[in-house]
């Protein structure tokens, strides 16, 4: 699902629709319409409509009564991209949140559009430098902090805005602000539950595909809520997870399948048909995401590849705990970095006293003047001074207009490749909804440790299952406690025993649960025999790393993913 598009700015008459194969479109998958005053749509990719009308309808009102709420109320994942003809203007936009990135570049002459870079570096005569702020922030973050992609001046469209682009060249247009949706005195959990249900029920029922689709099913909450919601409607489904054979997301699953009577697909990540090929599936999700990705998320192409040869839809609960769970522990979402920054009250005074390990396979004297830019911007930088909202509010702005489209979009802008990845957690209306009340994780405290506080997305998901499917009410989840225990009184003493036993019982070290580690030392001496460039990388220091125990796995890996993408696509 991929589009490029090039407008001259000395020729902005080219914009017509007549003349629409001026536009260098690449995907078979899209729909036209065009109106009598010369206006005209294009949409690419899935789309779940707001409403009955047919899509040829939906284009044809938008043409005529032009809303840009009803795009935002769509679901799925697509492009689109419409013409205005009375003001020879372009909109180029997608759903909810940006999830699938858009990026273009502009000179003196042309804009350029496109749904990767790389289109629009093939089809321009220009040799682009390699961003070393790109490489910054990605060592730092796990992804930029803001727009900058790997190639230098080609940005990528800001969450919750649109491109508008004319004579003068290209304008970002914000269309919402989460922000705004905060209110003062969101509705009690327990008052809210009821409405949540109903309305998570008659998202799951929109999101549903008329077809067999498959459903990501893992010991965790998300995915089983919607799969309560799919058995209690009687579709047609296959269960599916990946994970090693002794991770949860695999053994829980397999079991509970058998008992639910439905078909289960486990992706085994410890196997050699999987383990032979990590290089592979690696590079190409480097490649596929213009390195936004990394290696270590294989496991996603190697899926999508598989299930893309006999079904064309994917459910899964992406973006589900982030809707509602406080964020208590750092990761690749969020790196111990970025947590830091939300957390201390003078930016600029921590940055001056940082020691910047994470930049440890660095050639560092070549990123001095980016890294200062990288302070400097850091330090003046209003994602973490809004006066009014609380800090976790902060955070969570952040969550969703960066985190999400940045991790989460560049996983499922791959999976376009193969298939549609639904995901209706992520809805308008029923986030828009979800901020009206204490459930929603924006009104927790910053980094919320407290169990109990915790449990309030889980309450929401087990009143859930418990209205669509009793035998999953009472099934273990991988946390060790089955949904029944989360809203019954006597469930909340096992609850309690569950935490205590769990502290007692810590776990120490990685589990290796995606087989991470396992495909990192299959493709070792692929590693070890790589040329870093030694203009960016400390070549040395890598090549250690990688024979020996890196303290950092992913950000070895995320330096092993840059230099191959660099080596790949730069001189």
């Amino acid at each position: 699902m991929e589009f490029a598009l090039s407008i001259s700015k000395n020729k902005p008459e080219k914009l017509t629709g007549n003349q629409k194969h001026d536009f260098h479109f690449l995907s078979e998958n899209h729909f036209f319409q065009e109106s009598q005053r010369g206006d005209w749509i294009i949409w690419i990719g899935d789309y779940v409509l707001p409403d009955d009308r047919s899509i040829e309808t939906f284009l044809s009102d938008q043409l005529n009564n032009a809303d840009q709420k009803n795009i935002l109320k769509t679901g799925g994942y697509f492009y689109f991209i419409r013409y205005i003809n009375e003001t020879k203007e372009l909109q180029v936009g997608t759903g909810f949140l940006n999830i699938l990135p858009i990026f273009y570049f502009e000179d003196e002459e042309n804009t350029w559009v496109a749904s990767k870079p790389k289109l629009i570096t093939e089809n321009i005569e220009k040799e682009f430098s390699p961003n070393r702020k790109f490489i910054l922030e990605k060592l730092l973050f796990n992804y930029p902090f803001e727009n900058d992609t790997i190639f230098q001046n080609i940005k990528m469209l800001s969450g919750n805005h649109f491109l508008m682009i004319d004579h003068a060249g290209v304008k970002e247009i914000r269309h919402t602000d989460i922000l705004d949706w905060v209110v003062p005195d969101p509705l009690p959990v327990r008052q809210a539950t009821g409405y949540m249900v109903d309305l998570l029920n008659e998202t799951f029922d929109t999101y549903f595909p008329d077809e067999e689709f498959y459903l990501s099913f893992t010991g965790g909450f998300d995915g089983r809520t919607i799969l309560s919601r799919a058995l209690n409607q009687s579709k047609k489904l296959i269960a599916y997870s990946f994970g090693t054979k002794s991770s949860p997301d695999i053994a829980i699953p397999t079991t509970q399948s058998q008992k639910l009577g439905m078909q289960f697909r486990p992706f085994l990540l410890d196997e050699a048909e999987y383990i032979t090929k990590s290089l592979e599936y690696g590079l190409e999700m480097v490649d596929t995401t213009a390195a936004l990705s990394n290696f270590a998320r294989a496991h996603y192409v190697y899926a999508s590849r598989q299930i893309s040869e006999t079904h064309k839809y994917i459910l899964t609960g992406n973006f589900g705990s982030e809707l509602f769970r406080a964020f208590h522990t750092t990761g690749v979402m969020v790196t111990p970095f970025l947590f830091q920054l939300f957390n201390v009250s003078d930016v600029e005074r921590f940055l001056e006293s940082y020691s910047f390990p994470e930049l440890g396979f660095l050639n560092k004297e070549e990123f001095k003047n980016e890294l200062q830019s990288v302070k400097n911007h850091l330090a003046s930088s209003k994602v973490f001074d809004k006066h009014g909202y609380t800090k976790n509010q902060l955070f969570y702005k952040y969550v969703f207009e960066n985190i999400f489209r940045k991790y989460f979009g560049a996983e499922i802008a791959m999976q376009n490749n193969y298939l549609y990845n639904r995901t209706p957690y992520i809805d308008y209306i029923l986030v828009k909804e979800l901020m009206k009340t204490q459930l929603a994780g924006i009104y927790s405290e910053f980094y919320e440790n407290n169990p109990a506080k915790r449990l309030k997305g889980q309450w929401l998901y087990a009143q859930n299952i418990k209205r669509n499917n009793s035998q999953l009410f009472g099934m273990k989840t991988g946390k060790g406690y089955p949904p029944k225990n989360i809203v019954s009184q006597t469930g909340k003493l096992y609850l309690l025993l569950n935490l205590i036993n769990k502290k007692i019982k810590k776990k120490s070290g990685s589990t290796d649960e995606f087989g991470v580690l396992k495909a990192f030392e299959h493709n070792k001496d692929s590693f070890s025999k790589m040329q870093f460039d030694k203009r960016y990388f400390n070549e040395e220091k890598i090549k250690k790393a990688v024979t020996g125990k890196a303290g950092d796995l992913n950000n070895l890996i995320n330096i092993i993913s840059l230099n191959w993408y660099l080596k790949k696509y730069f001189k």
